[in-house]
């Protein structure tokens, strides 16, 4: 990819994040989970072009790689065919040796301009410094020009040990990726378990006190507490395995931080499925299913989100085509009076909920006989 269009992701990632966090700071309802899950969404944003850039990077340096002992025979069996270095560089400038081609053209270029073959080899080592195996290429390549002897027998082996180097570190890559799909399973067994927890077990159990982060003796542990427990618990599982995974894949714990942003990102977006949206439950209640023409009767009922009563919640109640309001007081509860229609019949009432820029619906019926 070009370093414009690379540029390009890096600034619309760092956007992305800005947008992000003036959103959870100004225009969010300052929730803890809000900001956790915002700073994590951000996070990735910003450091995942950065991360897309050094892939790309591996990823024409592996090829380079592994064209590498072909371009190394060639330039072989050239010399041994009677041309010069500089000659040899410029037949194999002429094949394609996918990304190492454009290195070898500019090698070829410098060449012909006259700059000496020592110079042009450590100008291209240097280009290509983070590939050890290049480096360590050119630099025997270097030490067999400077010592004057057979450079064709010097290239032979050079390929040759490159080569079986390279089959090396394949047959090493291949065990090793097994270690990193065990990694990779265990993670997601664990998001997994973490999603059960909080749909299957958290609901049948009637946790009372003791140790709540936010909450006093006694009381009740509401699901935001666990949205929070669980959210910490996911990004901290998933830093944590990208690192190992790294370590093992690649022996670097700075190259696991790409696996940790890919498993962060996949339990994110589990995690915004199955356990992010909120749950809301609004019962209501007539203190008479079947009354008279005219009679009185008490809507009464709560509001409950994630478990949790809800205080200061607006109450509007649509009837016979008229609105009457209220407001939840410290228990979620609400209620109130209305009066039966003169007419027989089954009619409706629509319980509408609003609380923090949300709105939740609910509907009773009644016999007026």
């Amino acid at each position: 990819m070009e370093k414009k269009s690379m540029d390009i992701i890096k600034i619309v990632g760092i956007a992305i994040s800005i947008i992000i966090i003036a959103y959870v700071f100004f225009f969010s309802n300052m929730e803890v989970i809000t900001i956790i899950y915002g700073l994590s969404i951000a996070i990735i944003s910003t450091s995942f072009p950065f991360f897309l850039e050094k892939y790309l990077e591996k990823k024409d340096l592996e090829e380079m790689e592994r064209y590498l002992p072909d371009f190394l025979r060639d330039l072989a069996e050239s010399i041994s065919a009677g041309m010069t270095l500089p000659q040899s560089i410029h037949s194999a400038s002429e094949v394609n040796y996918g990304k190492l081609s454009k290195e070898i053209k500019k090698l070829d270029i410098q060449l012909s301009w006259g700059i000496p073959f020592p110079k042009v080899m450590k100008n291209f080592m240097r280009r290509l410094k983070k590939s050890d195996l290049i480096r360590r290429s050119v630099e025997i390549m270097l030490e067999a020009f400077y010592s004057g002897g057979d450079m064709a027998n010097a290239l032979f082996s050079i390929a040759d040990t490159t080569h079986t180097l390279q089959e090396i570190t394949k047959e090493r890559e291949s065990i090793l990726k097994e270690q990193l799909l065990i990694i990779y399973i265990i993670h997601f067994l664990f998001v997994g378990i973490i999603i059960a927890l909080y749909k299957i077990l958290i609901p049948l159990l009637s946790i009372q006190g003791g140790g709540g982060l936010f909450l006093e003796l006694g009381s009740q542990l509401p699901r935001d507490y666990f949205k929070i427990l669980f959210l910490i618990t996911i990004i901290i599982q998933s830093i944590c395995n990208g690192l190992v995974a790294g370590e093992a894949r690649e022996s670097s714990v700075i190259s696991g931080l790409k696996h940790s942003i890919i498993m962060l990102l996949v339990a994110l977006l589990i995690y915004s499925i199955f356990i992010l949206p909120k749950v809301y439950d609004i019962t209501a209640e007539l203190d008479k299913d079947i009354v008279s023409p005219g009679e009185k009767i008490t809507l009464t009922g709560s509001v409950l989100i994630d478990n949790s009563f809800v205080e200061g919640a607006n109450v509007s109640i649509k009837y016979k085509g008229g609105f009457y309001y209220d407001i939840t007081d410290e228990s979620g509860g609400y209620k109130i009076d209305l009066y039966a229609p003169n007419k027989r019949g089954l009619y409706d009432i629509e319980i509408i909920v609003k609380y923090s820029g949300e709105e939740y619906k609910e509907k009773i019926q009644f016999v007026v006989k």
